[in-house]
């Protein structure tokens, strides 16, 4: 089972919990615990001075005391942890102010003292790690900082900006893995040095406040959630794979206040008991579709509320499009050459793009941050598809091309990050997915008839045959679904003649692309 924590301590609105611990304490003026195995209390004392605050710890352990020990802040508390305990300081809600924290050990001894530029949350600490968050915000978008720190020398090891603003709402721990749900409705998985996303779903307007509830085994990761605001509410229920690749989502009813996954099914807790979804029923009735994610899992991610985007085509001896973007009292106008436009909101920014209706090549794009300032522009290879593990996807396929591709954008640079173009002559691609590391390509021959699937692992490249129609191809559908061990492949392929059209599904091992079973 997952390691899961739990939610922000009231004393300073910072999230503390101790995987080694059964409870942690509300903090107030002294908090007795059992976590360091002797008895200990915290006396906390705020004051100012010129108008700076400070809280005065002094803690008190088997009958000594020691300190005082002093640090920068409104409010103060404490953690007690395996490695001594932890003493904070900081401001809450004012994200423009620091937050301290300082690590002493049994011995009175001070081990490390951290002064982190915002407004940070302990959340835990495993495997000589401590987890901490500096939380974001929604309106004005501030991304929220995830840092792991060495708790024996208070060394930053990790640090990694959350796109997608907002603040962290729940933490999961799963075999290294750490997985994040956010207020602006995203899902992020930190790895090493790996970083992935996934929107799932968002409330638009203004004080929205968020309920986010995680979990993790070694096959799925659900989330559980309510956004509200003076105007509405959405309740649902998302799964993922591990690698975040959404499987499916569904409203809820009630009001969630825990997830779990047992086996193969997901619980929904609520005041009222909890609600059993099992998997197979929720992956096979296609909610996962009506959310703002198209089959296949590419995102699209919703564009900030406070962000307007004009678009106008003219023509003169060419054809463009114009945009002009808005976002508070920042106007921006760009003119970019082709009969028609859209735009493609990630975490990084937006993508305003040219192309020409009925043709997959593609135009003109220019890509702006969140505060309207041009990153780059250029002309594209392909149409734009969507976004996912930090790549904008763009698809070149139509019946006039001989060969279809794929490419990968990196958002902040506009450089091509990937390409591949399968070796099948009119290759025309219907689905891409990207998990963790592979690339998942599915499509069919329009010249042949034949129907296959790519898979994509470093410099290793796979092919699978998945079916045929025997004759030149009218209409392809051919649909990847990559879970754990598996993948599932949905497929429609309709002949010239009318007469020879295929549907059906196949199920093959993910690790060598072996059949399970077809059938159609």
């Amino acid at each position: 089972m997952p390691v899961k924590f739990g939610h922000p301590l009231l004393a300073l609105g910072i999230a503390a919990v101790v995987v080694i611990a059964a409870c942690v304490s509300q903090t107030s003026e002294e908090t007795p615990t059992e976590t360091i195995g002797s008895s200990f209390s915290v006396g906390i004392h705020p004051y100012e001075v010129n108008g700076t605050h400070f809280v005065n710890f002094t803690v008190t352990l088997n009958g000594t005391t020691f300190g005082p020990y002093t640090l920068e802040g409104k409010v103060g508390g404490d953690v007690p942890l395996k490695e001594g305990i932890l003493l904070y300081a900081g401001y809450p809600n004012e994200t423009s102010k620091p937050t301290e924290f300082l690590l002493v050990e049994k011995s009175g001894r001070v081990v490390w003292r951290k002064r982190f530029p915002g407004f940070t949350e302990f959340w835990a600490s495993t495997e000589g790690k401590g987890i901490f968050v500096k939380q974001g915000s929604r309106n004005p978008r501030i991304n929220p900082v995830l840092y792991l720190v060495d708790m024996e020398t208070g060394r930053i090891v990790l640090s990694r900006e959350l796109p997608g603003g907002g603040r962290v709402g729940d933490i999961v721990l799963r075999d290294g893995a750490i997985y994040l749900a956010t207020s602006t409705g995203y899902v992020h998985m930190v790895e090493d040095d790996k970083l992935r996303l996934v929107y799932f779903d968002s409330l638009s307007g203004a004080q929205v406040s968020a309920e986010l509830h995680l979990a993790a085994t070694e096959e799925y990761v659900a989330v559980a959630y309510r956004f509200t605001n003076g105007s509405g509410e959405r309740k649902g229920l998302c799964l993922f794979t591990p690698e975040l690749e959404r499987l499916a989502c569904r409203e809820l009813e009630k009001r969630p206040s825990g997830v779990k996954i047992e086996g193969n099914t997901v619980y929904v807790i609520s005041p009222t008991g909890s609600v059993p979804y099992p998997i197979e029923a929720l992956t096979d009735t296609g909610q996962g579709d009506n959310q703002r994610s198209p089959t296949g899992g590419t995102t699209m991610f919703a564009c900030p509320p406070s962000l307007r985007i004009l678009k106008r085509t003219t023509e003169d001896t060419e054809y463009y499009t114009h945009f002009t973007l808005q976002t508070g009292n920042r106007t921006v106008n760009v003119t970019l050459k082709g009969p028609d436009g859209k735009r493609m909101c990630t975490p990084e920014g937006v993508l305003v793009y040219t192309y020409y209706p009925g043709e997959s090549t593609g135009g003109e794009g220019v890509f702006f941050d969140h505060n309207l300032s041009i990153l780059w522009e250029r002309e594209l290879p392909a149409i734009p598809s969507g976004y996912q593990n930090g790549s904008i996807v763009l698809v070149l396929s139509d019946e006039y091309i001989p060969q279809g591709c794929v490419y990968f954008l990196d958002p902040l640079s506009g450089e091509e990050t990937f390409q591949f173009c399968p070796d099948e002559y009119k290759f025309y691609i219907t689905d891409v997915k990207v998990v963790g590391e592979e690339v998942y390509i599915a499509g069919a021959s329009l010249f042949s008839g034949d129907a296959f699937i790519y898979a994509l692992r470093g410099n290793e490249t796979k092919k699978v045959f998945v079916a045929s129609a025997g004759e030149h191809l009218l209409g392809v559908r051919v649909r990847l679904r990559v879970s754990g061990e598996y993948i599932r492949v949905t497929y429609g392929l309709s002949g010239w003649t009318g007469e020879a059209d295929v549907f059906g599904h196949c199920v093959f091992r993910r690790d060598d692309l072996s059949v399970v079973e077809c059938t159609g």
